[in-house]
């Protein structure tokens, strides 16, 4: 065919000889192109983020799906913390999960934290996917039933069904079981208590002391001592956002607790190069793992600080971070301090506290501050990104009061749990709560309206399975995967004498551009009482990396030595080795 042109649109007849195409032939050349593709559909065993995987539906681009439906035709699918995704991304999470049973492959959520819409929502998608693949490749007409099975420290329970409300009754009282042993358990392992916002002259003052406060009763109470009479303890404090959390870095890093006390400190977000943060990992996941309690004495970090401070008695590390503190993270902490941003969320941080060594304890080692930074602000929308809350219009609206103390109730959050997650909570109508008065009833409203169309949510992601394939390209249209604003990507890269700037890389030219917009933080003060905890020389990590992977200095740069950040050249970010990339702007 030749444009609009039709085979019928002419009478000339040719006779052509097509050449014979062999699959096998084509599909290795295309492999052997892409030693990608090879990657993902050769490994036995896929270990990847999602971001593989999602473009299995995401066919607006042609040639993308191909290789992720390839893999889930062959491999069962593993979700690991399906519920640490974001609203906006939930459809397409479900659309991957019923493109998996259209392929023929099993599903398993692993997650203590699952909430009931997004378990319910799961399964249907799940189903009405597995069912098509019965009819089209076993040539079953009649639907079959899915084995469905729930496994956690407690008990077992597996069923044979093909109906949602099966699958729901059962689901939920699974989870009321294990919400009574729960409820049961006496070895308290969290306690919290809430801290109210200190006075000061502005709102980093204010949390600066706030934070300090809190940072002196948990040490106090939750410590470990040597033979020496040397304290320390090991805590994190959680913020949402990485500007608020610099910012408030700076303002600790310049005050003490007292003389006899030091605080080490260490900054960790994901606006760091990838060589940092996995430095920073590295050494956060041999520190935090505290199976024996008796080896964070001789943990090289926490033994020199010590040494090269005889006469300090007490020793205080403290991990300020973002979510990246949560997700994923196998970090046992003496205590923790977080600015709320949503139930799920200091459910998550809790999990961090105590996580190995499960010891009772009788004083609070979970503080929450009772106001967020946006809330501080006076900001009419304080919950959100990251957070459940919305407008008025959008049905998830909380009140005017952002005071953790009216959002929650002592019974919610003083023994945190995973039970405010898995809890099914019965999504009131519009016209019954126009504003929500607690976080709780806020979240499961807020799944249950993004998944399942409660409320009269229209944007749902049960339109992908039940309505025609010919809205199917609308809907991705409409709820894409990780909407975010175009990026570009800059690369730390040191000159000849060793220093180091930031640089775009021209791919054509294959050099890099040095750019302005990302200068070099040098405001940075520090008490006399207080360190930067980790070593911040880039330098000396690209080096240990190329001598790792014998890889030359520019590919470990371009590989390892990368951030990305938003595409707008007239915004001024500044970089400093010990907190990472961040706008200088104040609260």
């Amino acid at each position: 065919m030749r444009g609009s042109e039709s085979l019928e649109d002419t009478d000339d007849h040719f006779d052509v000889e097509y050449p014979e195409i062999d699959p096998e032939s084509l599909l290795k050349t295309w492999f052997e192109k892409d030693p990608k593709i090879q990657k993902l559909l050769h490994a036995p065993i896929l270990v990847s983020t999602i971001d593989y995987l999602i473009p299995a539906t995401e066919s607006l681009r042609g040639g993308r799906q191909i290789a992720p439906i390839l893999r889930l035709l062959s491999s069962d699918l593993i979700l690991d913390q399906p519920d640490e995704f974001g609203l906006a991304d939930l459809p397409a999470l479900a659309r991957l999960v019923n493109w998996a049973g259209l392929l023929g492959a099993k599903v398993l959520l692993s997650s203590a934290t699952i909430p009931p819409a997004m378990a319910f929502a799961l399964y249907e998608s799940y189903l009405e996917g597995r069912q098509k693949y019965q009819q089209s490749m076993l040539g079953h007409q009649s639907p079959k039933p899915i084995v469905c099975a729930w496994v956690d420290e407690f008990s077992v329970k597996t069923i044979e069904t093909n109906h949602v409300p099966d699958f729901c009754k059962t689901h939920t009282t699974y989870v009321d079981k294990r919400i009574q042993q729960l409820e049961a358990e006496k070895n308290t392992l969290r306690k919290a208590k809430i801290l109210d916002i200190e006075a000061g002259q502005n709102i980093q003052e204010r949390l600066v002391n706030t934070l300090l406060k809190g940072i002196q009763e948990a040490h106090v109470n939750h410590h470990q001592k040597n033979q020496q009479g040397i304290e320390i303890s090991l805590g994190v404090i959680r913020f949402a956002n990485i500007n608020p959390l610099v910012h408030i870095a700076q303002g600790l890093l310049i005050e003490a607790l007292d003389d006899d006390t030091l605080l080490h400190f260490c900054v960790y977000h994901s606006q760091f190069t990838l060589a940092q943060r996995s430095a920073i990992e590295e050494k956060l996941d041999r520190i935090l793992n505290r199976k024996d309690d008796n080896k964070v004495w001789i943990q090289p970090e926490i033994h020199q600080a010590i040494k090269n401070n005889p006469s300090i008695k007490k020793h205080i590390f403290i991990v300020l971070a973002t979510s990246v503190c949560e997700v994923g993270r196998d970090h046992d902490y003496d205590w923790a301090i977080a600015e709320p941003s949503s139930m799920r969320s200091l459910v998550q941080l809790a999990g961090r506290i105590q996580r190995h060594r499960k010891k009772t304890v009788n004083h609070e080692n979970l503080f929450i501050l009772n106001q967020n930074i946006k809330a501080l602000q006076s900001q009419e929308i304080a919950f959100t990104k990251p957070g459940f809350e919305g407008n008025k219009a959008s049905h998830r609206a909380l009140p005017q009061n952002k005071e953790i103390k009216n959002l929650l109730v002592l019974k919610q959050y003083q023994y945190i749990n995973a039970v405010p997650s898995i809890q099914f909570v019965k999504p009131p109508a519009v016209q019954d709560v126009p504003i929500f008065t607690d976080l709780i009833s806020l979240e499961q409203t807020a799944y249950a309206m993004t998944l399942l169309g409660v409320r009269e949510e229209k944007n749902n992601a049960r339109l992908w399975w039940r309505n025609s394939l010919s809205w199917s390209g609308e809907l991705q249209r409409r709820q894409p995967f990780r909407q975010s604003t175009a990026e570009d990507r800059y690369y730390l890269v040191p000159n000849s004498m060793g220093k180091l700037y930031w640089n775009m890389y021209d791919d054509k030219a294959k050099t890099f551009i040095w750019v302005d917009y990302i200068r070099k933080y040098k405001d940075l003060n520090i008490h006399p009482n207080n360190r930067i905890w980790f070593s911040c020389d880039e330098n000396e990590r690209y080096e240990e990396i190329q001598d790792v992977l014998g890889s030359s200095n520019k590919s470990v740069i371009l590989n390892y030595g990368e951030v990305s950040l938003p595409s707008k050249k007239d915004i001024q970010y500044f970089y400093h080795p010990a907190l990472g990339i961040f706008l200088n702007k104040k609260l």
